[in-house]
């Protein structure tokens, strides 16, 4: 297990991977689904035995910064379908990037390639994160939304992801 659990004081995240939230901005504002804090901050590592960051969406739009570790490819979806993938890693010149920012509303999966150890990246979101404005990827969700996606999404699904 990576000693950046413990150093960073992670625990484990429904979505896969580890995390721990950093600052959470006292200032509030207000969103369609209620008050919010203003931005958050974590951390988020994948790990060899926790490879994968299950397709889910925010409200909230969200930048990832890379730390260390990768690459790590992200899957994202637009809410008008458009499927693409960015891979973070510090191989600037192979077309990798150190942050990327996904609009809310979109389908995003994460994950590490075959013999990566690790990724550790923070996230801000804004508005912060809250718990109500995440929703985990369902079969039945992504064939009404993106059916022409499905098999392509399957495998980054919880209810079908086999280890």
């Amino acid at each position: 297990m990576s000693r950046l659990i413990e150093q960073l004081g992670l625990i484990e995240h429904d979505e896969g991977g580890w995390f721990a939230q950093g600052f959470k901005s006292p200032a509030t504002v207000r969103t369609p689904a209620g008050e919010r804090n203003l931005m958050d901050t974590i951390y988020y590592l994948l790990t060899r035995e926790s490879a994968l960051g299950f397709l889910h969406r925010n409200r909230s739009d969200i930048t990832h910064f890379l730390h260390l570790g990768g690459p790590v490819t992200y899957l994202t979806v637009s809410p008008e379908g458009e499927l693409s993938q960015v891979v973070m890693g510090p191989d600037l010149d192979a077309g990798q990037v150190l942050k990327m920012t996904v609009l809310g509303g979109s389908w995003k999966s994460s994950f590490l390639a075959p013999g990566v150890a690790e990724c550790l990246v923070s996230e801000a979101v804004s508005p912060a994160f809250h718990y109500d404005d995440r929703e985990l990827a369902t079969l039945d969700v992504i064939a009404a939304e993106h059916p022409d996606l499905l098999e392509r999404l399957r495998p980054y699904i919880r209810e079908t992801y086999i280890r």
